[in-house]
């Protein structure tokens, strides 16, 4: 549901329904309508009802793989596609929020940007000449504001308005809120510009693989397992057993070695005239500020996805259509409800 939509739903319950929050037909008649706008809600996003132009917002947040809408690398690489494929939107903003996840998963998010990337490349000064304003605070305030506050240099709406829409291929933008790490960085690295704010956790480049072993604890408790195999290593890594030297050794060269490599490919294949690190500190594992990790090239921008978004509704002259499915689901329908009914 659209935010303003929604905080006017809430604005006209607290004004128009406060007698009815006092009895307990009034509370079941609230819950019938909230129940009811929520149907609507997700009915909503199934109907078309005449886009504009506009700038498409994608939404990649929690444990990448997770199969929501917003993790799953399958459903936030679809949405990039509809974008690319949608005339009405004129440039795509992802907005990450995740401590990382599959490497499956992030690398189909990252193909979908590598593959449309190589349609044409968008000129460095044009970008830089973006990146500046992204960075701009003069375009979060109304001119009034600005005239008041005498700010000068005010580049014109309608200079990127023409600008944006006429790209060989649509800008990405990839925002950072909280963090970006692991298999977030793989998905989001080849986008156009990336923008964390200062204090944002970015990095943690690298492959880790664990596995649990119940071993002693089944062996105190009595409990054994039996496995029939066709090889020796059929049950590596097995829980029961204690794992060798020499099938650890296989595990990482065999599974996490050749996907940290194919990791490091991307990193340094999308950001090679950038990078300000030595490899062996860049795929350590660290992690870093926002601040540091421009620094370090990983980062293009120090600001966060408020600014970003006004600076670039007002460079296009366009406003933020998500395509990011939210869903209203019952036990989040009803612990909203029940706290807003508490209010007396």
């Amino acid at each position: 549901m659209d935010v303003k939509v929604e905080k006017a739903i809430i604005e006209f319950g607290n004004e128009h329904l406060k007698i009815y929050r006092r009895s307990s037909y009034g509370k079941i008649i609230i819950i019938g309508l909230i129940f009811l706008t929520a149907t609507i809600a997700n009915l909503a996003q199934f109907v078309d009802f005449g886009e504009k132009e506009h700038i498409a917002q994608i939404l990649l947040q929690g444990d990448i793989g997770n199969g929501s809408d917003t993790g799953s690398g399958y459903s936030v690489g679809d949405h990039i596609i509809s974008a690319i494929n949608n005339s009405k939107a004129s440039a795509i903003v992802i907005e990450a929020d995740s401590n990382g996840g599959s490497p499956t998963d992030s690398q189909i998010i990252d193909g979908v940007i590598t593959q449309y990337k190589e349609i044409a490349k968008l000129d460095v000064e044009v970008l830089q000449r973006i990146s500046d304003e992204l960075h701009s605070t003069n375009r979060i305030f109304s001119n009034d504001v600005l005239r008041k506050a005498e700010v000068n240099h005010v580049v014109v709406q309608g200079d990127f308005q023409e600008l944006i829409k006429e790209l060989p291929r649509k800008l990405i933008i990839a925002v950072i809120s909280k963090s970006c790490a692991s298999a977030c960085v793989q998905a989001i690295v080849n986008a156009d510009i990336i923008i964390a704010q200062p204090a944002s956790l970015v990095g943690n480049i690298g492959v880790r693989m664990d596995s649990y072993n119940w071993h002693d604890l089944a062996k105190k408790l009595g409990i054994t397992n039996t496995v029939i195999t066709s090889g020796p290593h059929k049950d590596m890594l097995s829980p029961w057993q204690h794992s060798s030297s020499e099938q650890q050794g296989l595990a990482r060269d065999m599974l996490v070695i050749p996907v940290f490599e194919q990791f490091k490919r991307s990193v340094l294949t999308a950001r090679k005239n950038k990078l300000n690190a030595d490899e062996k500190v860049l795929f350590s594992g660290l992690i870093w500020t926002g601040q540091e990790a421009k620094r370090i090239g990983l980062v293009d921008i120090n600001s966060d996805k408020l600014q970003t978004r006004k600076n670039l509704e007002s460079m296009s002259g366009l406003e933020y259509l998500s395509y990011s499915k939210t869903e209203y689901g019952l036990s989040k329908i009803l612990s909203s409800t029940l706290n807003w009914l508490s209010y007396q």
